[in-house]
């Protein structure tokens, strides 16, 4: 949700939300479908905010009251997980629960932290209540595994139930937290593993579903696609499973740590040639721009970086600065092939892709003419 938009609710509700939205500690609250309770009324009282759980979101609605501001929220939850309200009050949880309802019971409007707590403090009693209905599942392989793992720090699951298909139970398994210093940016952040059991007496011997999870920030560092799984071998448990994983997951982010430095490199060397660059991407070495010339051709070239770089080479998009399309948009054309090869040095790499702009600027200017004359 945009600053904005913010604009239309109460001021004090606007900075709990603002609040909500920054999160903390990675956790992150994504807020949506900001509205007004009725036509007419002054300011927008309520929204959905996006609450992370098991590597997915669960959505619930926050709602205050816009005739009176300085009350409480109401929290509501969907109606699949119609039961959640209910166990806030079981024996398990009262002392959990009482800590959301002193959240609620001494509610301040002016305190800009107390929605940030709530939400943190029932998305906690979610993942007690959701733990609680997979312990229920009587499946034997479900039942070894939070044996096995339930002394794990971080461990979520989660019952899924969806209509005419087979129960599944979700494990999200931390692996390891990625811990790098980018220079302006210092990567901190949790690696997890996904693994879904089908339940039932068909599915009873069938390996789970597995697939990587990476934050966003580490995406840009590290592929997860790239990297090929371990075999999951008949009778196998997840904690039997993770030590080849986190092994090779930890080699793969290593070598993508090194590809992200000499990145960065190559990204430095082209000012010997091209000059400064006119945009450059400093924390991860994924793109640069540069402005070139062939006589009066004025035009820039975009590189992409892979994460796999130098083994994976930069692609080249050349702009003009002269020519435009029908839209409106400057001519531009992608370039992947061109002399290349892993085992040069910085310097050498620079001077290659120099020689072939200085080739290639002729060719391109007469496509840029071509694409003016058929528009």
């Amino acid at each position: 949700m945009e600053g904005n938009s913010l604009m239309e609710m109460f001021p004090q509700h606007a900075a709990l939300t603002q609040v909500l939205i920054a999160g903390s500690n990675s956790l992150q609250f994504p807020v949506e479908n900001l509205r007004r309770g009725f036509p007419g009324a002054r300011y927008a009282d309520r929204f959905s905010v996006l609450v992370p759980f098991c590597l997915d979101y669960v959505k619930w609605d926050v709602v205050f009251n816009g005739e009176h501001p300085a009350h409480a929220p109401d929290i509501i939850f969907p109606l699949e997980d119609g039961k959640f309200q209910a166990a806030l009050i079981a024996d398990g949880n009262l002392l959990d629960s009482y800590a959301a309802w002193r959240i609620l019971h001494d509610w301040n409007v002016k305190e800009s932290s107390k929605l940030l707590e709530l939400i943190k403090q029932l998305r906690l009693l979610y993942l007690q209540y959701q733990r609680k209905l997979v312990e229920k599942v009587e499946d034997p392989r479900v039942q070894f595994e939070i044996q096995t793992l339930s002394s794990m720090h971080g461990l979520e699951m989660c019952l899924i139930m969806v209509a005419d298909k087979p129960s599944e139970v979700k494990f999200a398994v931390p692996l390891f937290q990625v811990d790098y210093d980018l220079g302006t940016v210092r990567l901190q952040e949790v690696i997890h593993l996904q693994v879904i059991y089908k339940i039932g007496q068909s599915w009873n011997f069938s390996v789970p579903q597995l697939k990587l999870f990476t934050p966003h920030r580490v995406k840009e560092l590290f592929d997860v696609d790239d990297l090929k799984l371990p075999a999951w071998h008949d009778r196998m448990c997840i904690k039997e499973y993770l030590p080849s994983l986190i092994d090779r997951c930890k080699r793969q982010v290593q070598e993508a740590y090194t590809s992200a430095a000499l990145r960065k490199t190559f990204i430095e060397s082209l000012s010997v040639l091209f000059g400064h660059p006119i945009e450059a991407d400093t924390i991860y070495g994924r793109k640069v721009s540069v402005l070139t010339s062939s006589a009066t051709f004025i035009f820039l070239v975009h590189f992409g970086l892979g994460v796999q770089f130098p083994r994976e080479q930069p692609t080249l998009t050349f702009q003009s600065c002269l020519h435009f399309d029908n839209n409106g948009k400057p001519v531009m054309r992608l370039y992947k092939e061109y002399p290349w090869s892993p085992r040069w040095e910085t310097s050498e790499m620079v001077q290659r892709i120099f020689d072939f702009i200085a080739e290639e600027s002729a060719s391109f200017k007469s496509y840029c003419n071509d694409v003016l004359q058929n528009r």
